[in-house]
């Protein structure tokens, strides 16, 4: 029988072993410490998401990492980026080539790597035909208030993406299957750059038609690099690709695009990362898609002009007005 363990108490990945319970009933989660486990095991809630979602009792908490990884077929990664390579690390000499991992981690190492690369090149046991990536529009606070949610699984081998698209869907959570793994953790990744953004639009009240604008030329800069990287263009107008950016971008929930509103309202990065005390994926994004955008030669004004201001090298007023006034081109 298979035995699953999702590595990361995160609101995504309690939330991830909450819907995928519901199909498979061997699941365990993997929390940091003993203290947080036994909260974990007496609770059976996440501080940061609806009491509503309530793992059942079914669902193992455990803390012992060798026992787990060891046991385990399939390993679930959900923990925040800038933690990726001390967590992969700790669970490295237990993972054998046999064991299937996926990613649902978002984000851009600070080598420039996706995360599946990152998780490759420490888990050198692993072969890269099974490690997959599952990314989407998928709000955990949403998803904790009984909403129903969909998502995208890529492995490069279409039969493991649709093992997993079959065993983990249930009825308030669909899967769809490919084999586009770069495209789909680029979507994920490279949409915060856009949300950022769009979250300083909001905060200005600049109106629809330049949000509406600045996301269409957003996701034209996240194909053009994605394609240039190796993805499908195809794959950016999906469910990972536009899918996640529409729900970045046009809804409140979204961590970057609440640091564009506290931008745009006069607020620092650093003062709002001391106040907010979350974790920001797209900071390190926009930093690293800049990099590797001059890199491959790839023109990405919106990326640019986000790290600029990120780095309070130009005011928003001046990014503006950089972004408006560029050479005019066909579309």
């Amino acid at each position: 029988m298979e035995k699953i363990t999702v590595i990361g108490n995160t609101t995504w990945g309690f939330t991830l072993t909450y819907l995928i319970s519901k199909k498979v009933s061997s699941i365990s989660i993997l929390t940091r410490s003993k203290e947080e486990k036994n909260l974990l095991d007496k609770t059976r809630v996440h501080k940061n998401l609806s009491n509503q979602m309530k793992l059942p009792r079914e669902i193992k908490i455990e803390s012992n990492i060798q026992k787990n990884i060891q046991q385990s077929n399939i390993i679930i990664i959900a923990v925040p980026s800038h933690t990726l390579n001390e967590n992969l690390i700790k669970i490295r000499e237990y993972v054998t080539s046999d064991k299937i991992i996926i990613s649902a981690t978002k984000g851009i190492s600070i080598n420039g790597e996706r995360m599946c690369e990152v998780i490759n090149s420490y888990l050198t046991k692993s072969s890269i035909n099974n490690i997959g990536a599952l990314s989407g529009p998928n709000l955990a606070l949403e998803i904790s208030e009984g909403k129903p949610t969909v998502t995208t699984i890529a492995f490069k081998d279409i039969n493991l993406s649709n093992k997993f698209r079959d065993s983990f869907s249930s009825d308030s959570f669909r899967i769809y299957s490919g084999t586009d793994v770069i495209g789909t953790e680029l979507g994920g990744a490279l949409k915060n750059i856009i949300a950022i953004g769009a979250g300083i639009i909001d905060g200005l009240k600049l109106g629809t038609n330049a949000k509406s604008a600045f996301v269409t030329r957003g996701l034209h800069e996240i194909t053009k690099l994605g394609v240039k990287l190796g993805a499908e263009k195809s794959t950016f107008a999906g469910l990972s690709g536009m899918g996640d950016l529409i729900t970045s971008c046009f809804g409140n929930s979204s961590r970057n695009w609440k640091l564009g509103v506290a931008l745009s309202q006069g607020s620092s990065v650093k003062e709002f990362l001391n106040k907010s005390k979350i974790t920001l994926e797209g900071i390190q994004t926009t930093i690293q898609a800049e990099k590797l955008s001059q890199k491959l030669q790839v023109s990405m004004p919106i990326t640019t002009t986000t790290s600029k201001v990120l780095n309070n090298e130009i005011s928003i007023d001046s990014a503006i007005k950089e972004l408006m006034t560029r050479n005019l081109s066909e579309e």
